[in-house]
């Protein structure tokens, strides 16, 4: 009998490596025994500028790690697996960039069985070729799924079913690569490994500047035999007769076999040599049988005694007269008290405790290490260790006590490091009884309106203008999952950044609209009837959105302008964005024009936010601080503290510069 197998067969495509345009690489790995097949193969594929960093080893440090990770357990799912290797991964990831600016662009990519599993660093580009059309795998999400994690760099998995003549291509979208793009695609559907090869290969011949790695899988069905069935043992077997000889020869030293497990297994030394036997014996010496060696780790003389057996001794030697009947009962009572309490114990830690625990353990960690950079005379790291501690201290429950303290403690260590001044918050509005809680708001300069939003319990967006303090009638928006709300017009747009759409409510009507790209959204603001939109690889400029037919195209001159990492915008004439290392970039008409390090590192929610005195608010939810910064060096200027009882799930821009905060409890403020 067959099987069927898929089978992947990858090609390594290397061009200019270490051109004036950057320095690629590709590695490819394979399992090296049979209990590893389950898991397939694993391939890293990277980008790295050559004038951002003398570090050209991190690829290639990426690769030998995920080779080592994802083949570690050879029993583990193969998702499990990759999902493994990805948070040891960020881990260098994470320190890495945290040291230095570097432009680095990572693909992890995993087939294993019928199963094709991607994460990405920055610009990364997968195809697939199918039934006469080319896929792009990381932006369908109809074929491929998307799994949020907990990783911070590679910050997703897309997984999805791969067919028998599927084709694949991976690589990093330089510019180059990008111009080719469409030439490559045809080439893809239609030509086998070694011409595909030859043909990239001919593109870096004739232009020196052309630099790539590509990964080039193509996929196979092949028949292999089934397995057989396994032997049986021996004494499932039919006895056959013994037929002994008349001449007895000398036996061969016999070995025990062994029946404890490997951790016990001792070497054996060999035995003896035989002595001679003597021929005048007409019988052949048959050897004793050799006595099992008692382990006292696994036997015991006598019967283990424990609470239970020695509760049943007593037990059995009550008289049950009155007295006896009492002492049964209470006994009794103390097993059932005992197990309900084992049981609760067992049954109501369930995991969020469990992870709650973790969480305190770490924050509590990292107080002792800020602590400790405080002392080094190192202020900025310090204060970067306690506002990510803040942020993982937001999603635990505000009654834990503990998360209360450490909170408290925190925000002391902060006021020591930013000599912040505090500021008074000034209420908005309120939900009423039977108002849904608010968790968005945002700012119509044309109509002087503040609106607040969120996602009812139906999973449906909704929106209300605040009037005297209080909600008006509600706009509700449908099935999208608003992200952002952005004050249009004399209205309100909602913007769902995972599913690239934009509804705006124009004359009470409300208009989707979704945006033309497959890059992934990170953040969105409004300026002069124009929003902008911040993706992972570039920023977009839409129009006309108060038409039927709204403009979108692109901002930035080159793709490549855009810094690693950005995820918040903000525009006033002059754009800037900001990462979660605290790089602030400035950009003018299309163009970067400087890059400076903040001395913070903005984690959980937080915003960037213009401010009347020219300057750059931070606003840090979790912290509850708004750190002000100097555009032009990215320095501190000063910090404001917010008195507040808990921290914020949502910032944005209000009237006159101030900041709009929606509290934990729906409440939202401003901070002028």
């Amino acid at each position: 009998m067959e099987k069927l197998t898929l089978t992947p067969h990858l090609n390594e495509i290397v061009v200019n490596n270490g051109a004036a345009d950057g320095a690629v690489d590709v590695f490819s790995y394979t399992p090296d025994d049979t209990a590893s097949r389950p898991l397939g193969s694993i391939s890293i594929i990277g980008y790295r500028d050559t004038d951002s960093s003398n570090m050209g080893y991190m690829v290639s440090l990426i690769a030998a790690l995920a080779r080592r990770e994802y083949y570690a357990q050879p029993g583990t799912p193969p998702r499990e697996a990759f999902a493994r290797t990805l948070r040891k991964a960020n881990e260098v990831v994470e320190e890495f960039f945290r040291n230095g600016d570097v432009a680095l662009s990572v693909g992890i990519v995993a087939v294993a069985g019928s199963t094709l599993m991607v994460s990405k660093l920055d610009k990364f580009k997968i195809l697939l070729a199918r039934d006469e059309q080319v896929i792009d795998v990381l932006g369908n999400v109809a074929l491929f799924s998307k799994e949020h994690g907990e990783h911070r760099c590679f910050s997703s998995v897309i997984h999805g079913s791969i067919q028998p003549g599927d084709r694949i291509l991976a690589f990093v979208p330089t510019r180059p690569v990008t111009a080719r793009e469409r030439t490559l695609k045809t080439w893809l559907m239609k030509m086998p490994h070694a011409e595909f090869a030859e043909r990239v290969a001919k593109v870096g011949q004739e232009h020196a500047t052309f630099a790539t790695a590509m990964l080039h899988i193509t996929i196979s069905q092949d028949a292999e035999p089934a397995a057989q069935p396994s032997p049986q043992p021996r004494e499932l077997l039919p006895e056959t007769p013994v037929i002994t000889p008349k001449v007895h020869p000398a036996p061969a030293p016999m070995q025990a076999s062994m029946a404890w497990a490997p951790r016990q297994q001792q070497h054996i030394p060999d035995a003896a040599p035989a002595a001679p036997i003597a021929r005048d014996i007409p019988r052949a010496i048959e050897p004793e049988p050799e006595m099992p060696r008692i382990i006292s780790s696994e036997f015991a003389l006598g019967i283990r005694r424990n609470l239970l057996s020695r509760w049943g001794d007593r037990i059995r030697f009550i008289r049950f007269d009155k007295r006896g009947k009492a002492v049964a009962l209470g006994m009794a009572t103390l097993l059932i008290a005992g197990g309900a309490l084992g049981v609760r114990s067992f049954l109501f830690t369930n995991t969020e405790e469990q992870a709650a625990k973790q969480v305190l353990t770490d924050v509590s960690r990292d107080l002792e290490l800020a602590r400790s950079k405080t002392a080094q005379n190192e202020p900025s790291e310090a204060r970067q260790i306690l506002t990510r501690a803040l942020s993982a201290l937001a999603g635990i429950d505000h009654e834990n006590s503990t998360a209360t303290a450490l909170q408290a403690t925190i925000g002391t260590a902060l006021d020591e490091i930013d000599n912040a001044r505090v500021v008074s918050a000034s209420l908005v509005a309120a939900p009423q009884a039977n108002d849904p809680v608010p968790s968005l708001a945002a700012w119509a300069s044309a109509s002087q309106t503040i609106w607040v939003g969120g996602i009812s319990s139906e999973g449906t967006t909704w929106a209300a203008a605040v009037r005297d303090g209080a909600m008006s009638t509600r706009v509700e928006f449908g099935a999208l999952k608003a992200d952002l709300l952005l004050g249009w017009r004399d209205g309100v747009a909602a913007i769902d950044l995972a599913n690239r759409t934009i509804a705006r409510s124009v004359g009470g009507v409300i208009k989707p609209y979704t945006i033309p790209t497959q890059e992934a959204l990170q953040d969105a603001v409004e300026f002069a009837d124009s929003i902008y939109v911040l993706t992972d690889t570039s920023i977009l400029k839409i129009t006309d959105l108060d038409t039927d037919k709204p403009v979108t195209k692109q901002w930035l001159t080159k793709n490549s302008e855009l810094v690693t990492g950005a995820e918040r915008i903000w525009v006033d004439g002059t754009l800037w964005t900001m990462g979660r290392g605290g790089e602030l970039t400035t950009y003018y008409k299309g163009a970067r024009t400087s890059q400076n390090a903040a001395p913070l590192a903005p984690s959980g929610a937080w915003r960037l936010i213009g401010s009347p005195d020219g300057l750059l608010s931070v606003a840090q939810g979790d912290a509850r601080r708004l750190y002000l910064l100097d555009p032009k060096t990215a320095q501190l200027d000063h910090t404001l503290k917010i008195e507040s009882d808990q921290p914020f799930v949502s910032l944005s821009v209000g009237p006159d510069y101030s900041t709009l905060l929606v509290a934990k409890d729906g409440r939202v403020w401003k901070v002028q």
